[in-house]
């Protein structure tokens, strides 16, 4: 899967993605994104607010996370405008490592995305809980692997 993502990555005009509890403390992995994102449209979200993901050297005008002080997330509403931006456009969804802790910030709203948007393609990449809803199967790829570790790999076929 790690060479079929680097051709999404490739073909698709917008890139979305999900970064969850499996990279907290991971900066190996950012390092690697960085280097899958570089020159793409692309917006992040992130469950984890131990600062790995903002300090990590991506933009962040491109990133949404949790303020540990108010509760609310950081350019939510540069978010929303990027995702709205979003519809009928070539989409990849990559949702690196997030579990059911809060399932309404990334899981669900991405799994409606993909459903809504017919150019759109969601990989769910966790080494728990990689499971694809039946709605979106054909349109979606479940990678049962450490997401950390997946888009590292990927990172070395660029």
């Amino acid at each position: 899967m790690g060479l079929e993502l680097t051709e999404l990555l490739k073909e698709k005009e917008k890139i979305l993605v999900g970064i969850g509890r499996e990279w907290k403390n991971r900066t190996e992995g950012c390092a690697a994104l960085l280097k899958l994102l570089e020159g793409k449209d692309f917006f992040i979200i992130t469950s984890n607010d131990d600062g790995t993901v903002i300090s990590s050297g991506l933009d962040r005008e491109k990133i949404t996370w949790p303020n540990a002080e108010s509760g609310e997330y950081e350019n939510w509403e540069s978010y929303m405008n990027w995702i709205q931006g979003t519809l009928n456009r070539e989409l990849l969804v990559l949702e690196l490592g997030e579990n059911y802790s809060n399932p309404a910030l990334m899981r669900w709203p991405f799994e409606k995305t993909v459903y809504i948007n017919q150019k759109a393609v969601l990989v769910r990449v966790n080494a728990k809980y990689a499971q694809i809803p039946e709605e979106i199967h054909g349109k979606a790829f479940s990678v049962p692997e450490n997401s950390v570790d997946f888009i590292v790999a990927a990172a070395q076929l660029c």
